[in-house]
């Protein structure tokens, strides 16, 4: 793409506002990060073993700034972070994981090359989506998704020059949901998608695959520029419209996996670059359609998905969706907790990035569909992978739970009276300020009054004092146990022995009227005494 838009090639202006650059964010966070310094595990099957420092530091900081200065030049759009499945993306049902995935990335791209990132546009990395995914991807502010044509079955008469369409969503919110769609040519794409050295089947192919690769690597790039040109170049009437069943507008969309060589690739830009000097074709850029596809006053074919079985046969198997499920869930009720302080500049969402970002990593798609002509054992790797990611989670969000826990004072706590509050040190030993509540189990005769939500500092504790009030003079035993606001569990649960002095409200009770009737008997003596009359009461025992 350097070459292609350089200023000395003729044209390169009109190529470059009809390109836009589609980025991986996952792969871009990566690399900034190896700019400064990283460490490379020897093992990678023991990803908490040995390390060796990186090497690639200063490569990763010239790769970065040119793709920043490229950046500036080109519409830059970004895809689903780490080539994520969108169908298991949704199957788990976790809107604050599709958000990170599709909406969250844009952002992040946008801040690291130093540039506008398009949004409101979906690029799935198969290039096809299911009715659930397109429910999520409606769920979002993403406004379109672009989709191979013949994932999309429209109500058109002439399917092959339609590249927009209104997709019904078959769910149970709302009978009339619909999701606006951009569609390119899956005949192209399957051309362009076969070129290189070893080229991967995409999900969309038809039964009778397009693009031949068992044909020379050099006829294969071929096709590939023929395709790109058919519809510029295909037979027309004085009339201006297309006599072939070429469409009048198209939009190519390589594969995400494309090894073409940079010499391939400039003889498409080449190719492209041509047709648009001479008139033959116009640019179009990628916001320009992103907002035609979503203009609400124009008539749009209506159209159902049609999700191809070839997606299903390699899509993220049930197992590992489960634990990603589960290992999502566990994170978002951990979310619960966290507490956000203007004062430090770490934020909850900031702090479990790292965790949902491997959620969304052992989604991907990223070599679930081997080259053709290869095994399909490669296929077994994402998935082992995936596991690895999703354990490393577990074991992330189990190790942040027992960083929040009370403290067990040890031996016995001793109440002074029955309503001595109950003093216990909580601590957060998390670089973030967490919210809890203390659940207590205590034996009949006792009561805890509910403090609430307690908020405890970053690395800090702070102490509880609960009410309690206690009607019995023992000693008991009291579980004690942090959760989150919402009543998840933190940490471990302990047990503390109290003694109580309390006499309880019933011997209270007895105590006072005793102490009454005492004061009665005495005032009675009192007013006998002062009247110079014998208390009836010392009848019998006067003195001798």
């Amino acid at each position: 793409m350097e070459r292609a838009i350089a200023p000395e090639i003729p044209g390169s202006q009109l190529l470059a506002s009809a390109l836009c650059l589609a980025i991986d964010p996952d792969l871009v966070l990566t690399v900034r990060g190896m700019q400064s310094g990283y460490q490379v595990v020897l093992d990678p099957d023991d990803p908490t073993g040995p390390t060796t420092v990186g090497t690639g530091s200063v490569i990763a900081g010239v790769w970065l700034d040119r793709l920043r200065t490229l950046a500036e030049q080109l519409c830059t759009v970004a895809t689903p972070s780490a080539q994520v499945d969108l169908e298991a993306l949704a199957r788990i049902q976790q809107p604050a994981i599709a958000h990170r995935a599709l909406v969250a990335s844009t952002e992040a791209l946008s801040t690291i090359l130093g540039t506008t990132t398009l949004g409101g546009i979906a690029l799935p990395d198969s290039a096809v989506i299911s009715n659930q995914s397109a429910s999520m991807i409606a769920d979002t502010p993403l406004r379109t998704a672009l989709i191979a044509s013949n994932n999309a079955a429209t109500d058109s008469s002439e399917p092959y020059r339609e590249r927009f369409a209104n997709i019904s969503i078959d769910d149970a919110r709302s009978a009339d949901r619909t999701l606006p769609v951009m569609l390119f040519d899956a005949t192209v794409g399957e051309l362009i998608a076969a070129a290189g050295e070893q080229p991967i089947p995409v999900n969309y192919a038809s039964a009778t695959p397009n693009g031949d690769v068992t044909k020379d690597r050099v006829a294969r790039s071929q096709d590939a520029v023929g395709a790109l040109s058919w519809a510029a170049l295909a037979p027309r009437s004085d009339s201006d419209e297309p006599l072939s069943d070429a469409p009048s507008s198209i939009v190519i969309s390589p594969p995400p996996h494309w090894d073409v060589t940079s010499v391939e690739g400039v003889q498409l830009f080449t190719a492209a670059t041509q047709l648009l000097e001479s008139g033959k074709a116009r640019p179009e850029p990628l916001a320009a359609l992103i907002t035609e596809a979503t203009r609400s006053d124009r008539d749009r074919p209506s159209g159902i998905l049609q999700y191809p079985q070839s997606h299903e046969d390699v899509r993220v198997p049930e197992a590992l969706l489960e634990r990603a499920g589960r290992a999502s869930l566990e994170v978002e009720e951990f979310r619960t907790a966290l507490a956000d302080d203007p004062s430090i500049a770490l934020t909850p969402d900031a702090f479990l990035a790292p965790l949902r970002n491997d959620i969304i990593r052992a989604l991907s798609m990223s070599g679930r569909v081997s080259p053709i002509g290869t095994s399909n054992e490669a296929q077994d790797e994402p998935d082992r992978m995936g596991r690895k990611r999703i354990k490393s989670v577990e074991n992330s969000v189990a190790f942040l739970h027992e960083q929040v826990t009370v403290l067990n004072p040890g031996g016995v706590h001793t109440l002074a009276s029955a309503q001595s509050p109950l003093l216990l040190v909580a601590r957060n030993n998390l670089p973030i300020p967490v919210r809890v509540r203390l659940q207590v189990d205590a034996p009949v005769g006792v009561f805890f009054e509910d403090i609430g939500v307690q908020q405890l500092p970053p690395r800090g504790s702070r102490q509880l004092s609960i009410p309690t009030e206690v009607s019995y003079n023992r000693q008991f035993a009291v579980d004690l146990q942090l959760t989150t606001p919402d009543n998840h569990v933190l940490g471990e649960a302990i047990r503390i022995s109290v003694r109580s002095t309390a006499y309880g409200r019933i011997m209270t009770i007895l105590t006072a009227t005793a102490g009454f009737i005492l004061l009665l008997l005495a005032g009675r003596r009192l007013w006998h005494r002062f009247r110079g009359q014998p208390d009836p009461a010392d009848e019998g025992h006067e003195p001798t």
